[in-house]
């Protein structure tokens, strides 16, 4: 992790989402955000009037200018635009969570060693996989154990704990003893959205954002990040129409633009990670191990079956700026071109990429 910080520049968090939701909550209401609470909406008309109308369960009714659907995988905005729309498991993977308290796996004297350092750690085999990793300054240990189904899951599930416990019986000693810990737990499908034609309706005023428009499995736990980086793409572009340079309709459409293929290409990603880590034994199973071993043994690589490590994939998806992209999108829309060196030539775009992230800020 603390590689891909260096590279990149930003910090790589991983978050307990309760937390993650209290501080995107905290930094909403300092920003001047109204949020009303108890409110689920029941019903939105976008076709009868200038501005939308949205109904909750208690009756009452809200208009907007702009309707943003970012209510997750079973969003209602995206059953009302795409009512044949239905999120599926691309196949019968699906994974358990579990949280163990640190202080618990600090008493165990094989599980321990597990611990000593804040890493995280993955456990492949086939159809199967455990990986774990801190969260909560380290009180928490964060597990998410990915197994196959006879049938592909589409609903969250209670299950008994003598299968959950079955299943990584053949693990490693040590990962195997924080397994044992785990009290209960439901199994949680995997499923994704998409890729859709179009994230909004036909006159601009209601778009997706994350889960809603492009739900993806988790090998690559991008789901949140994702979602994020659509929303700052999005702000941006509406900075624009309050300044009066684009119109919703325009800026909405350059959302759609830019955001689109590159959520369609993060939840590739992430499928393709579930497959590396999932291979049966075998050739491409030992020619996986064979194309890891650099990495593990830190010896330098160009290429990795692990997207955690890729150097290609880490700056494609950590060294992503979403608001970056904007900036650039939007000067792109205006100027009808690409900003580039007026001496050299060279575009902004391959000039940061490739030379300008290493220089200090105070030379850029």
């Amino acid at each position: 992790m603390k590689r891909v910080e260096e590279t990149t520049g930003h910090p790589w968090w991983v978050v307990h989402r309760a937390h993650l939701h209290a501080g995107l909550v905290e930094v909403a209401i300092k920003e001047g955000a109204d949020i009303i609470i108890g409110s689920t909406v029941t019903r939105l008309d976008h076709e009868s009037g200038h501005q939308v109308l949205v109904e909750t369960s208690k009756g009452k009714i809200y208009h907007f200018d702009l309707l943003i659907g970012s209510d997750g995988i079973k969003s209602i905005v995206r059953k009302t635009l795409f009512p044949d729309v239905k999120p599926t498991p691309p196949t019968t993977n699906c994974a358990y969570r579990a949280l163990i308290p640190y202080t618990q796996v600090q008493k165990d004297p094989v599980a321990c060693t597990l611990v000593k350092r804040p890493t995280m750690e993955v456990w492949m085999t086939e159809n199967a996989y455990i990986i774990s990793y801190p969260i909560s300054d380290g009180t928490q240990l964060n597990l998410v154990l990915s197994h196959h189904r006879p049938h592909p899951v589409a609903s969250v599930e209670e299950v008994d704990m003598d299968e959950f416990r079955a299943t990584y019986q053949d693990f490693d000693p040590r990962i195997k003893r924080i397994v044992d810990m785990v009290p209960s737990a439901k199994r949680w499908p995997l499923l994704v959205t998409g890729p859709l034609d179009t994230w909004s309706n036909p006159n601009k005023k209601v778009v997706l954002i994350g889960d809603a428009a492009h739900s993806m499995v988790n090998h690559m736990a991008q789901g949140a990040a994702t979602s994020m980086e659509d929303g700052a793409f999005l702000a941006k572009c509406v900075g624009e129409v309050v300044k009066g340079n684009m119109n919703l309709r325009e800026a909405v459409a350059l959302y759609e633009k830019e955001r689109m293929p590159r959520a369609y290409e993060k939840q590739q990603i992430s499928f393709l990670n579930g497959q590396f880590w999932q291979l049966p034994e075998g050739p491409e199973q030992e020619a996986r191990d064979r194309a890891m071993k650099p990495e593990l043994e830190g010896r330098p690589f160009i290429r990795s079956p692990n997207l955690y490590g890729d150097p290609s994939t880490v700056l494609e998806v950590y060294g992503y700026d979403a608001e970056r992209h904007a900036e650039e999108a939007i000067r792109r829309w205006k100027t009808g071109k690409e900003e580039r060196n007026e001496r050299t030539g060279v575009t902004k775009r391959l000039e940061d990429k490739h030379f300008n992230w290493f220089k200090p800020k105070a030379n850029l």
